[in-house]
């Protein structure tokens, strides 16, 4: 595929839109009866971890992870499918050893992908230096399911003594299937970041234009409405500073965008969560470039295709899942307070309202954690994964929440 760089670079610069980014804003509670529920029981027998989740109407949605027998050891694809009326354990292609889904992309009900790890760690625990398995080397996972079955899709693997992770994953249809992922070798702690198209056949690299300093992008988010119209978030560093980027592919060319940030910060920001709207905007939300982020707030920037526009900050110090509903609502999910338990915020346009996880899960789990939300296309309904646990995550049960009908 021929990238290049669109001419002139579209370039938005903080300064000259005169931002006001970070601000504080207020944030009000939902009613009891507008609240969370779970959308599937808690399990006693499996502990589970639900990554990411996808859905292509109010009859088809997919869930992917990772689990294990209570008490066991070793990680398996945790894979599961909702009808309508229930979620139900699916079988993946086979693999051998361990291994997780960290991601999940649907463009139609025979059309779904997801990727993760052949080692069953996440790319985040690698990222932070997590529970990384000595010595380990392989290709990431990446299956498909074609309204029948899955199917196991090949990637390269990586040189040995390297292990490949999946980021992100995105699917609009066809033979455009966006991938972004990194290569890490533990004995050097390098990384080796891409991303990837799958043509029909195989997948080919493809190259980013230079960042606004010259500098290789490093990606990560993919969103977007269809083969023309993707979005991706990335950033580059000058020194030890990270740069926020947004890059958009028409079906010709990238243009890349500077994301406006609160403040000159140490290490810079970067804008780890971004989302699509379905005016053909996106939303940045980012957190100061720190494996542990200060307390100061982290930013939320909205692009409407034409210029930036400044949005409060949301209570939490840095967005765990992101995603826009299908009334056009900015919703975030992550801890404050220093509560075990996240909480979900949504922007009204005036006002971040908070909402809580279902109480039937967190009045029996210690910890919780949202990993992931998506809207149900012509739904009002709302769906998020992640986990509830308990003793150091020596016991998790798989979250399935709900919001609407």
């Amino acid at each position: 595929m021929n990238i290049t760089p669109s001419r002139p670079r579209l370039v938005a610069l903080v300064a000259a839109c005169g931002l006001a980014l970070g601000l504080n804003a207020q944030v009000a509670t939902a009613q009891p009866d507008e609240g969370w529920r779970l959308d599937q029981p808690l399990d006693s027998t499996v502990d589970r971890i639900y990554s990411d989740v996808a859905a292509t109407g109010g009859d088809n949605a997919w869930a992917v992870g990772m689990k294990r027998a209570t008490g066991g050891t070793g990680a398996e694809i945790a894979l599961t499918h909702y009808d309508g009326k229930a979620w139900t354990d699916a079988a993946p292609a086979p693999v051998s050893g361990p291994a997780r889904l960290d991601v999940v992309a649907a463009a139609a009900p025979d059309d779904v992908w997801a990727a993760g790890s052949a080692s069953g760690v996440a790319a985040a625990d690698v990222r932070a230096h997590r529970a990384i398995p000595a010595g380990s080397s392989g290709a990431s996972v990446v299956q498909h399911w074609d309204g029948k079955a899955w199917q196991a899709i090949e990637r390269l693997t990586p040189a040995p003594g390297w292990q490949s992770f999946v980021s992100d994953i995105a699917a609009f249809g066809g033979n455009s299937v966006w991938l972004t992922g990194f290569d890490f070798q533990e004995s050097t702690s390098s990384y080796e970041y891409r991303l990837e198209k799958w043509d029909g056949k195989a997948w080919q690299k493809v190259a980013l234009p230079p960042g606004p300093n010259g500098k290789t992008a490093t990606p990560w988010t993919i969103v977007g409405s269809g083969p023309e119209d993707i979005t991706l978030s990335a950033d580059v560093t000058e020194g030890k500073k990270a740069i926020p980027l947004v890059y958009h592919w028409d079906g010709r060319v990238w243009t890349v965008q500077e994301v406006p940030v609160p403040s000159d910060y140490p290490t810079g920001w970067i804008a780890n969560r971004i989302a699509a709207d379905a005016k053909g905007g996106v939303y940045a939300v980012g957190r100061p470039n720190e494996w542990n982020p200060s307390q100061n707030p982290g930013f939320v920037a909205h692009w409407d295709g034409k210029q930036w526009a400044s949005v409060p900050a949301s209570p939490f110090t840095e967005a765990n899942a992101t995603t826009v509903d299908n009334d056009g609502r900015l919703w975030t999910a992550g801890w404050a307070d220093g509560k075990p338990h996240m909480q979900f915020v949504v922007w009204t346009g005036k006002e971040w309202q908070k909402d809580e996880l279902p109480a039937e899960g967190t009045s029996r789990a210690e910890q919780s954690s949202v990993l992931a939300m998506a809207p149900v296309p012509g739904t009002k309904k709302l769906l998020a994964a992640g986990l509830f646990s308990s003793n150091d995550l020596k016991n998790t049960w798989g979250m399935l929440a709900a919001k609407g009908f």
